[in-house]
């Protein structure tokens, strides 16, 4: 072998191969997803050659010119005493060096709360570029893959974040020469026969670690369940109400603020923006975030974050202090389909254009301006904000891999479709008071996409600055009120200082600010979701059956959570369970062991991720194996030996695709039968109640019942079955019917059956709380 080391100090590459001490074998460590580790001890070293630096260059070749290792030395070396010499003690060097992933892991990466609906490329190149400009070279399979909502951790390294994202879509990274490759575990395999002779049997050590399991329950995070919907109504003095439930919210920094930038850095910031400038117009002023005019192309002068956003729950997206000087064209504040940039992919924007001589701000809805415009006035500074509500919380469903029987399946990565409510508003904020909120425009949009690019700044001609950027989460709650004769409009949510008029606190509590308080009469609306904890439970028949023995039964359960991808909502969990099941009740998914070889650099090197075919008939294993780690033994000699120690251990032997707990949420409510499938009904999205009188409350579902199922009315939830008991109310065949009056307070939960036995129902109920 060859080892060379740079000190950075001029004199390039450094050959130190006479002078590593043959006490030890040079050793190199590869882990699957982690930084690979070269340690060795030099001897008579300062001498001859200089000692080594910390952050020098080092590389490990084999006498045939396979490259081994690549990386730097994090810390400076160790000194070990090595005896006594004429001239007084003598010292060695212990080196350890870290493979090339040490260059991005200087860095850590900002908090956002993740980015959505975007395949793992796509991901892997945005993780990468936050912390520099490696070269990726990433396989074309996972470009359709569907990393689903992944949230890096700012308090982790590059390569801990790059590990986990690979993990999740079975995949393998590897640093090495200054270029990052990404490939599916099992890309590369090693055919190993015993009848040819390419497999040592003697070398090999194999067993299943791990029992079978065929009934498997899967806990996940917090989710919000029931779609409420809450009737109050106003007597001109009352400015608190207790909601019926407390609505979900989330509750971790990420998910609250998952972006604010105030522009105060010389430079826009890599971290969060993606900057497509090439005529040099915008910059970093006193002012913000400022534009000079463009190169006249929509979409060619642009800040877009890196990640795209999840369009659910309740969203407030907002521009602050932004200053519009004379003439240009351009877009502020938009949210942008996918990958698109310019104004036919906006979903939600204000487009500043030319108007007789004046600026004007138009709301733009799905490229379309709506609505009504707006004259800004010179020197003005404003506040230009966007409001969006789903009842889907959750759009963008988690992809969980299985593999069985050598063939891998994906489960999960669905988008879901929802309609959205948005406000599109701007405030005066000139001198920093907060002026009066000006809505431009207040309705429903069809269709919202799963997730959005979110452009502070989309400048054709533009002359303007921004101060600041957020976009902030506050929870699943929407309201809207209608006075005695007037129309319905949306009551915003938020603190008081942004114009809001209102605020839903976690403990259930609607507070109206003064000014704002409901009038005699005045019917208010209040949508949210409920809270509860995501839970599935599976099994598979069919591993059930085969393992079933006399007078023994063959079911064999595991109960747990899901750590890594995290399962945010019971769908997840029941995605989850699916890709369990496709190697849990596989006994070749349980193989773990080592082998030893010798020499493999000079032909097939071997890299954890890659796959050992093993065909050994004699030993009973005849399989592939996946490759965790490899450990390298290098001693000088003629010729060269390299001992090739490799560990492997198939998905349920040990996690590969999904980090797993043994834990229990102690709020889990572990279901007490394991479907087959996942088998549910559509949930009522769309219901809706008609004028409520003293006697009824109408109903419209807004969707046609299966055949010989309906509609079942409950005065509670979770307890939805076939008969009748107290607690049923009513059945409905058809969408439309009518709920009779009981008393003032008044609490229906709705969900659609079918005509099979036992009946299937909706996932989550829709409930119609009543106070008037």
């Amino acid at each position: 072998m060859k080892l060379t080391i740079d000190n950075l100090a001029g004199a390039g590459p450094i050959d130190y191969t006479t002078v590593v001490s043959s006490a030890a074998p040079l050793s190199i460590e590869r882990t699957l997803n982690a930084p690979s580790i070269c340690s060795f001890i030099l001897a008579q070293c300062g001498a001859t050659l200089p000692a080594p630096s910390r952050n020098a260059r080092l590389v490990v070749t084999g006498d045939q010119g396979a490259c081994l290792f690549t990386g730097y030395l994090a810390i400076e070396p160790a000194l070990q005493y090595a005896g006594a010499g004429i001239a007084g003690p003598v010292y060695q060097l212990a080196v350890s060096a870290v493979s090339d992933e040490f260059l991005l892991d200087k860095q850590n990466l900002p908090q956002t709360n993740g980015t959505a609906g975007q395949s793992v490329s796509t991901v892997f190149r945005s993780l990468t570029s936050r912390v520099g400009a490696a070269l990726l070279n990433l396989d074309t399979s996972l470009q359709t893959l569907n990393a689903g909502h992944f949230v890096p951790n700012p308090g982790e390294k590059w390569s801990q974040n790059a590990g986990a994202l690979a993990s999740t879509a079975r995949a393998a990274y590897r640093f090495m020469a200054g270029t990052v490759s990404v490939t599916p575990v099992g890309a590369v395999a090693h055919p190993l026969n015993e009848f040819d002779g390419s497999l040592k049997v003697a070398a090999l050590t194999a067993s299943r670690a791990r029992m079978l399991a065929n009934d498997v329950t899967v806990c996940g995070q917090a989710e919000p369940t029931a779609y409420v919907t809450e009737l109050f109504q106003g007597d001109g003095a009352t400015a608190l109400f207790e909601l019926t439930q407390e609505p979900y919210i989330p509750r971790s920094a990420s998910q609250i603020k998952p972006l604010k930038d105030n522009f105060q850095a010389s430079v826009v910031n890599p971290l969060i923006w993606s900057l497509n400038d090439s005529s040099s117009a915008i910059s970093i002023t006193s002012n913000g975030l400022t534009v000079n005019g463009g190169n006249g192309i929509d979409g060619q002068t642009t800040i877009a974050t890196i990640d795209q956003f999840e369009i659910g729950g309740s969203l407030i997206i907002e521009t602050d202090g932004v200053l519009l000087g004379s003439g240009g064209t351009g877009t502020l504040c938009g949210l942008y389909a996918g990958s698109g940039s310019t104004l036919s992919t906006c979903l939600a924007g204000f487009h500043v254009r030319q108007l007789g001589g004046s600026t004007v701000i138009a709301p733009i809805l799905n490229g379309v301006e709506v609505g009504t415009t707006y004259t800004p006035a010179p020197g003005e500074l404003y506040t230009l904000r966007l409001r969006l509500h789903c009842s889907e919380v959750q759009r963008v469903m988690q992809s969980y891999q299985g593999v069985a029987a050598g063939a891998l399946s994906t489960f999960g990565g669905a988008q879901l479709p929802c309609l959205a409510n948005v406000v599109i508003e701007l405030q005066d904020v000139t001198a920093g008071a907060n002026g009066a909120v000006t809505v431009l425009y207040d309705g429903p949009v069809s269709s919202a996409p799963a997730a959005c690019t979110f452009m502070p700044l989309n400048s054709l001609t533009l002359a303007a600055s921004i101060r600041n950027a957020t976009i902030s989460q506050t929870g699943s709650a929407w309201v809207v009120s209608q006075p005695l004769g007037g129309a319905v409009v949306t009551r915003r949510i938020g603190p008081v200082t942004n114009g809001s008029q209102c605020k839903v606190q976690r403990n259930g509590k609607l507070r109206f600010y003064p000014g704002s308080i409901p009038a005699a009469g005045e019917l208010i609306t209040v949508t949210y979701r409920t809270s509860g904890r995501a839970v599935a439970r599976l099994s598979s028949a069919a591993s059930i059956a085969a393992e079933t023995r006399a007078a023994m039964p063959g079911i064999s359960r595991w109960t747990g959570s899901v750590v890594r991808p995290a399962a945010r909502s019971s769908a997840d969990c029941e995605n989850a369970a699916l890709a369990m099941l496709s190697f849990t009740a596989d006994r070749n998914a349980a193989w773990q062991g080592v082998y030893t070889a010798y020499n493999l650099q000079n032909g097939s090197d071997v890299w954890p991720g890659d796959v050992l075919a093993v065909a050994s008939p004699s030993a009973g294993v005849t399989t592939s194996l996946v490759v965790r780690s490899v450990r390298v033994d290098l001693r000088s000699g003629v010729p060269e030996t390299a001992k090739y120690t490799i560990q492997f251990a198939n998905d349920w032997a040990e996690e590969l695709s999904m980090k797993l707990s043994a834990a229990v949420p102690s709020d889990a409510w572990i279901p007490p039968l394991a479907h087959a499938g996942v088998a549910v009904l559509a949930n009522l999205l769309s219901l809706t109640t008609g004028v409520v009188s003293g006697a009824s409350i109408p109903i419209s579902v807004g969707m046609n019942a299966p055949v010989g199922g309906g509609f079942e009315v409950r005065r509670s939830d979770w307890a939805f079955r076939p008969g009748n008991d107290p607690d049923l109310v009513l059945r409905s065949p058809v969408p439309n019917f009518t709920i009779p009056r009981e008393g003032t307070v008044e609490q229906y939960y709705i969900r659609m059956y079918d005509a099979s036995m036992p009946p299937l129902y909706s996932r989550f109920s829709s409930a119609i709380f009543v106070n008037i």
